[in-house]
């Protein structure tokens, strides 16, 4: 028992990063899958004999969830309970709830532990009319340890959860979120925010240079070189990242921790992540300006366990809607019905023809107003029993150009109407460039008096138009489909700037900041209403080999300001020799208590991680 244990991940994440043997000398870590395909979770003893480390490897797939399914949820990941002396058994009233809202079902609530320890009232209840269901959780301590982690289930035939029930059998006191980390003293350490902007927790202070995004540890400098001849203007960059220019163990497996600056290494950019994996993402970037025939220097950053996705399709392009909020009633139709849904797994818009003319039923944006000569439109479209797509150069309802992408035909149709008239099948490309019942990407690189499709990033069709089809004052773009076809199905779109040659793009070598090698952490001074006994000390974060933090408690009876130079800190242990502490035989008495931590690292790319401090004490009568 209480050998230090570190915990290693791929694939998703973990509950903590380090931990020590209960009295059974086990362990366990609770792991949240968050990328499909293979994973593992890695237990390293340094101190075990036999061997040093135990991996668990695993195989991970998406929950595909069927028609009426639901999921359930305690409200909460963790629970606390405290004892005072004279307890002998206390209740928590815990709860849950459905995702989506499931009412009226049958819930059971169950412990790791035997009924004489820990029992729900009821066992078994039903969820009420917000689908929301309760019980409560008794628990009747027979150990002697300060702390027992109970797990408390939740489930129905649908699913289940688990949450974490921390009892401790002294009265305690906790520092775990940023309220309380903000009351104390920081001296060469940051206090950041988790992703809940709830919870908080310390590191060391990164370096300080006035070109680093504050509170990312990596950087890659991105060279974008321009290659038309014109000045660029807010134009959108493709950044393609993969294994031979991007280290994504370093950055948060769905990618949510990127950020893109402009060449003061400051300025943040918008940017959209169209597509992110363990081995290859896909990011546009809007760059304000690009000199002609220059190169333009910006960077990405990526190293930040905290930060929250900014990918925003709405600030990078000139028009973009990827259907996901739901709503569509920022789109209009003609002679189509249209409808947001899901299908395949993504939320998209639904176009299903009408029968008033056989081409003329569109979906069209109401808010895409866009003042360009030329642009590139995108889509990712599927398409059951196609004879339709992309609908362009959209001036009003009767001046338009279209690609009818015929399948049943086997051939490409640029389909334009002018003055209300369809002038039908004017330029034709066989074979037709797709298949029906397949997702593919579009693109059409849009000009006054010419087009270029591309059908999955490959050039499919060039083709110049006549004047007579030729007209201006076109703003929007969409979709379109033939009487008696789709229906069509549309998981994106966005316009973007064109350029007659896209800029190139190279990826340089990456840049690490770096921590002070040493700091510390003065809590406030807490007032604990009467004199008592500190009797127990735990803390959870993260440490690994060269890192390490080492804790310090002070108490007095008499009031005392957080940088008084008396009582004196008593030493408590460092973090590399456990995650928790008796400290009765250090007779540390008093009314007012504080506590200190000082982390430091041998290896200034790494920095020790605390999340929360427990100090635990009885009154003295």
């Amino acid at each position: 028992p209480n050998i230090n244990v570190n915990i290693d991940v791929s694939g998703g994440t973990v509950d903590k990063t380090s931990a020590t043997t209960d009295e059974n000398g086990e362990v366990y870590a609770l792991f949240t899958a968050q990328t499909e395909g293979s994973g593992y979770v890695k237990f390293v003893c340094v101190a075990c004999t036999n061997t040093n480390n135990v991996e668990y490897s695993l195989s991970i797939s998406e929950f595909k969830a069927t028609s009426g399914a639901y999921e359930i949820n305690w409200e909460k990941n963790e629970y606390v309970m405290s004892f005072e002396p004279t307890d002998t058994q206390k209740s928590i009233l815990m709860s849950a709830n459905t995702t989506p809202k499931a009412v009226n079902v049958s819930v059971e609530f169950a412990t790791d532990q035997s009924t004489s320890i820990a029992w729900f009232s009821p066992n078994v209840n039903r969820t009420d009319e917000n689908g929301e269901v309760t019980s409560t959780l008794t628990v009747k301590p027979n150990w002697n340890d300060w702390l027992k982690v109970i797990k408390a289930y939740v489930t129905t035939l649908s699913s289940g959860d688990t949450a974490l029930v921390k009892v401790y059998k002294t009265l305690v006191w906790i520092t775990t979120n940023v309220t309380e980390f903000s009351t104390g003293i920081l001296d060469n350490v940051s206090m950041h925010s988790k992703e809940d902007g709830v919870d908080g927790y310390i590191t060391l202070r990164e370096k300080q240079t006035s070109n680093w995004l504050t509170g990312w540890t990596y950087r890659r400098a991105i060279d974008v070189t321009e290659t038309s001849g014109s000045t660029l203007t807010g134009y959108q960059v493709l950044i393609e990242l993969n294994t031979s220019n991007f280290d994504f163990s370093k950055a948060k497996s769905d990618g949510s921790d990127i950020r893109f600056t402009d060449s003061d290494g400051v300025t943040t950019l918008n940017y959209w992540i169209e597509d992110w994996s363990s081995s290859r993402a896909l990011i546009w970037v809007r760059i304000p300006s690009i000199s002609a025939n220059s190169v333009k220097t910006i960077y990405v950053y990526y190293g930040n366990p905290t930060a929250s996705s900014q990918s925003n399709g709405q600030l990078t392009f000139d028009f973009f809607d990827d259907f996901n909020d739901g709503d569509i009633s920022d789109w209009t139709s003609i002679d189509a019905n249209i409808q947001a849904t899901t299908f395949g797994g993504k939320e998209v818009l639904k176009l299903l023809p009408g029968t008033a003319t056989n081409y003329k039923h569109l979906a069209i944006p109401i808010n895409c107003n866009l003042n360009l000569e030329s642009y590139v439109v995108e889509a990712y479209i599927y398409d059951g029993n196609s004879a339709g797509s992309v609908a362009f150069h959209y001036r009003d309802d009767g001046n338009w150009w279209s690609l009818e992408l015929y399948v049943g035909g086997n051939r490409d149709i640029f389909r334009p109407y002018r003055f209300d008239s369809d002038e039908g099948w004017r330029y034709q490309h066989i074979p037709v460039s797709i298949s029906n019942g397949q997702w593919y990407r579009i693109r059409v690189d849009v000009l006054p008096s010419s087009f270029k499709m591309y059908i999955n990033n490959e050039l499919k069709w060039s083709r110049s138009v006549s004047p007579r089809y030729q007209f201006t004052g076109y703003s929007k773009v969409g979709f379109v489909e033939h009487k008696g076809f789709g229906p069509l199905y549309a998981d994106w779109i966005f316009v973007r700037k064109y350029a007659s040659q896209e800029p190139s793009v190279f990826i340089g070598n990456e840049e690490v900041i770096g921590y002070v090698t040493e700091g510390s952490y003065t809590s406030e001074v807490k007032d604990l209403s009467q004199n008592s006994s500190i009797i127990y000390f735990s803390w959870n974060g993260s440490i690994s080999s060269g890192i390490d933090i080492t804790f310090y408690v002070r108490a007095s009876n008499e009031s005392f300001t957080e940088t008084s130079t008396s009582p004196v800190w008593m030493y408590v242990g460092k973090a590399s020799d456990g995650i928790q502490f008796d400290l009765q035989s250090l007779n540390i008495i008093g009314r007012y208590v504080q506590w200190k931590a000082e982390l430091s690292t041998n290896d200034d790319t790494k920095t020790p991680i605390l999340d929360e401090v427990v100090v635990g004490y009885k009154p003295i009568s």
